[in-house]
């Protein structure tokens, strides 16, 4: 008996003796004032204890059976004033055997057994049922922590009868703060398989409570045990399996597994509901458990057997997705590429909590379906025959192969960093199939007519007629807007080999983040385009030419000074305009914002140069892709500090060239000697040739060099050949004509005050929303544990409707979830309503349901916001919607009966 036991009794036996006297109290004589309390005990567990009581002026007196006369003497004849306290360490048969029993009328009863007063310590019924379990488990009772764990459990949720007294327990010796059943499996799972080790298990079979939780396990899951022996792991087996089969029927199991099936559906329902809890609580615990019992019962060859379509639906076993990607793969590898089919499995899985696991995979497996998709959409060619309906198309359209092949090769290079089968399955197809379905059916075809459209305007002219240029960036883009508004600044980041799809990709993101005006165009990269070249373009000027330096290279002048590091460049920023500043990013990031404010005071235009993808891209070519997603973030930094410094001003990205970049060994088509020209080179790459006069060569395409300002001859080669050159990167190259090199991208932003009239004005085109999410199906009306509801996503993603994730479940009038948890990603780009529905599957919990009772659908949207995107995440807080339902399943239940 513990000490703070002894002190629970004093306290409220001094509550006893000196209760708030009334004024009629006070005026009655003394002996009727006088207080006696028996204090009965017998089981006499406080007998030891009794001395160390202290109660002022109360005489404590121990009631020993053969003094009793002696003791009815005292309180009837010898002391009728003294306040008493007669401690009874026994009990009465019947009230005829009590000699006190007139003394025990006109006083008080004091029951203070220990079980009593754990009883009312923690606010417990003192029922009969309850002090036989508090007498159960008085072992477990003796710790006042643990008496305070059940006393707040109880508090939580009313423990009246056994099952609920077993439960709180068991929930105490597992640490949790509900006692549900559910949480209880989990718990005591989590802790280990083996009984000896796992200390959960181990303080269950101390305290008497194993044998509850084995029958608490066999009714609320229809666990049988193997040979009469109850396992820890047989129990997690069961329940994973048995959740698996809502999703997949058991025979797939049952055919090579020792594995009961669940009769009642209420078991089936209640597996599900652990184990989807145990998902949403702690996914990764469960994963390792998953992942242990995939080896054990050998998983993998089984989903082997599945159908992908039903396979698709498998949740609980991590190796699903390796098995669904697996038949993937060999389906491509087959010759067969279902775009559809890979679209759906992709929609599917990537709401699921392990998907980040083998996300890359499926990334790039989409990106070669849109690819495959693309391809069969163009299957008839690209044969357009003027140059700037080509160039048109491109912007519009023919960049996006581009994009899925940059993407596609982002998450291939991600798949390069895990090991296993799937890593070689996707590393052949990056080889066999994406390959040449880029170079071949797109690149190749592409290239080859638009060198026959735009021959004759390169060779006479050097570039195409009525498509921007390069050259004419500084007066069009930056000069004529600081004219209109004297006072605005104009930022203007050039990010060297800053492709067009990628500027697409980063436009995308901008329209989801910012209020802003925000449009993409192009221009024409000057010839070669190469970074000397581009960046010299791009600086104001009347004329751009060039000189021989000695080491086999030209150097750019415009104006006739030099422009190839930052301080000519803001120099040749000055001559044009004094209040002019040139930054590198790195530097640029290093400015507090202070700092920035003091610099940048009385200045109105500021080159920012940023070089993460050529650099990258000449380090390694593996570097590529990944440097074009940072380079995306990193713009998105820029432009973050300038609008935040700057709420209005105008923004513009650009660069000075593209790039061309293809995958593996180039064939001996794609290469071009440089013997026939190599003496009379001035300079040349792997993309682009100046020569000091003419050559003759179907090889390659004659481009008029500078306006023809020079005596210099200059040369590309067709499509996507090389120039043989001494030295590594012939994957990434630019310099030449094609496309991908030419097009540069001019996103433009302007950034609009909330008060402006060209917000105002704009309000609706450019203010960022989440696109929502609306319940389609009709029905208001659950009869079924399982079912499914359709939802449309209302209007498609576009450059002010933002993307959302949408998180739908079922509530009770409490707000308590009735159901697991499904989540919908509303993304879709689609114009056609029909192609904006989701279908939705719905597993209720394993609970009493009333028809009468209230329950409501929640869809609730999750942006996922960054602080850049506070408008959306506010939106977000009030873009829920509540909608009733009658929920009618007589069957289910949350009854249970599992004391032996």
């Amino acid at each position: 008996m513990a000490e703070m036991e002894i002190t629970t009794v004093q306290e409220k036996l001094s509550e006893r003796f000196k209760p708030e006297p009334s004024e009629e109290y006070r005026r009655l004589p003394k002996r009727y004032r006088r207080r006696v309390v028996f204090w009965l005990d017998p089981a006499g567990q406080f007998a030891d204890k009794r001395d160390a009581l202290q109660l002022d002026d109360v005489k404590i007196v121990e009631w020993k059976r053969n003094e009793t006369f002696r003791l009815k003497k005292l309180l009837c004849y010898d002391d009728l004033e003294s306040d008493y306290l007669i401690y009874q360490p026994f009990a009465f048969a019947s009230d005829e055997d009590d000699w006190l029993l007139n003394v025990r009328l006109y006083s008080e009863q004091f029951l203070a057994d220990l079980n009593s007063i754990r009883i009312d310590e923690m606010g417990l019924s003192d029922t009969t049922t309850i002090r036989e379990e508090v007498e159960r488990y008085s072992t477990f009772f003796n710790a006042k922590a643990r008496r305070d764990a059940v006393k707040k459990l109880n508090e939580g949720s009313k423990i009246v009868t056994k099952a609920h007294m077993s439960l709180a327990v068991m929930a105490a010796i597992c640490g949790l703060d509900v006692a549900k059943p559910s949480k209880i499996l989990r718990a005591v799972l989590l802790a280990g398989f083996d009984p000896k080790t796992n200390k959960i298990y181990c303080d269950l079979e101390k305290y008497g409570a194993d044998k509850i939780f084995w029958e608490l396990a066999r009714q609320m899951t229809e666990f049988v045990s193997k040979d009469d022996y109850d396992s820890l792991e047989a129990l997690a087996t069961h329940l994973i399996l048995t959740a698996t089969t809502r999703s997949l029927y058991p025979d797939y199991f049952t055919q090579t597994l020792d594995f009961h099936v669940c009769q009642k559906p209420t078991c089936k329902s209640f597996c599900y509901d652990v184990v989807s809890e145990w998902l949403t609580d702690d996914a990764a615990s469960l994963y390792q458990v998953a992942r242990d019992l995939e080896e054990t019962l050998r998983i993998p060859e089984i989903f082997s057997t599945v159908p992908l379509q039903e396979l698709s639906n498998v949740e609980f076993f991590p190796c699903a997705d390796e098995a669904i990607l697996t038949k993937l793969f060999q389906e491509v590898d087959e010759g067969t590429i279902d775009a559809e089919k890979i679209r759906q499995t992709y929609e599917k899985r990537r709401v699921l909590k392990w998907f980040d696991e083998t996300r890359c995979f499926y990334l790039a497996l989409l990106q070669l379906a849109n690819m495959k998709a693309f391809a069969d959409e163009h299957a008839a060619g690209y044969h357009l025959t003027d140059p700037k309906e080509i160039w048109k198309a491109y912007e519009e359209d023919y960049y996006k192969m581009d994009a899925f092949y940059r993407e596609f090769h982002y998450h291939f290079q991600k798949s390069l960093l895990t090991d296993g089968t799937l890593r070689d399955e996707l590393l052949k197809i990056a080889k066999d199939v994406v390959e040449p379905l880029y170079v071949y059916d797109f690149l190749e075809r592409l290239s080859v007519n638009w060198n026959k459209a735009s021959e004759d305007n390169l060779a006479n002219y050097g570039h195409i007629l009525e498509i921007p240029k390069q050259e004419d960036f500084y007066v069009e883009c930056v000069q004529e807007r600081s004219k209109r508004k004297p006072n605005e600044k104009t930022f203007v980041i050039v990010s060297d080999a800053l492709r067009y799809e990628t500027a697409a990709s980063l436009v995308d993101e901008l329209r989801r983040e910012y209020q802003a005006e925000i449009t993409l165009s192009s221009r024409q990269a000057i010839f070669p385009t190469i970074t000397e070249f581009g960046m010299a373009a791009l600086l104001p000027h009347e004329k751009i030419e060039v000189v021989e330096n000695g080491s086999g290279r030209l150097d750019v002048l415009v104006d006739g000074q030099p422009t190839s590091d930052l301080a000519s460049r803001e120099a040749a920023l000055k001559r044009a305009n004094e209040a002019s500043l040139a930054f590198k990013y790195s530097d640029f990031l290093k400015l507090t914002k202070q700092k920035r404010r003091e610099l940048f005071s009385g200045v109105n235009v500021f080159y920012f140069y940023h070089d993460r993808i050529d650099q990258s891209a000449h380090t390694s070519d593996d570097l590529l892709f990944e440097a074009c997603e940072s380079a995306i973030e990193d713009l998105k930094n820029v432009v973050n500090k300038l609008i935040n410094d700057y709420k209005s001003a105008k923004i513009i990205i650009t660069s000075d060239h593209g790039f061309l970049y293809t995958n593996g060994e180039l064939s001996p088509d794609n290469k071009v000697p440089s013997d026939f020209f190599v003496n009379d080179a001035v300079e040349y790459g792997r993309r682009y040739a100046i020569t000091r006069k003419a050559v003759e060569t179907d090889k390659l395409l004659s481009v008029k060099f500078l306006d023809g300002t020079t005596d210099y001859r200059a040369y590309a080669p067709l499509a996507n050949v090389r120039i043989v050159k001494s030295g590594s990167g012939t994957n990434f190259v630019h310099g030449g004509t094609s496309l991908q090199e030419t097009v540069v991208p001019v996103v433009e932003l302007v950034s609009l005050r909330p008060t402006s009239n060209g917000y105002k004005e704009s309000k609706e085109e450019i203010d960022t929303k989440l696109v929502t999410l609306n319940l389609a199906s009709s029905n208001d009306k659950i009869s079924n544990m399982v079912f499914w509801l359709k939802f449309y996503q209302t209007e498609p993603i576009g450059p002010n409707r933002k993307s959302a994730t949408y998180r739908l479940y079922f509530v009770d009038s409490k707000g308590e979830p009735v159901s697991d948890e499904s989540v919908i990603v509303a993304d879709k780009t689609s114009g056609e309503s029909q192609e904006r529905v989701f279908r939705c599957t719905f597993n209720l919990r394993s609970i009493k349901f009333n028809k009468t009772d209230d329950y409501y659908l929640i869809i609730k949207a999750d942006p996922d916001a960054t602080k850049r995107d506070e408008k959306v995440r506010k939106a977000a807080h009030v873009q829920e919607q509540k909608i009733p339902f009658q929920i009618d399943i007589p069957f289910a239940t949350e009854d249970f009966n599992f004391l032996v």
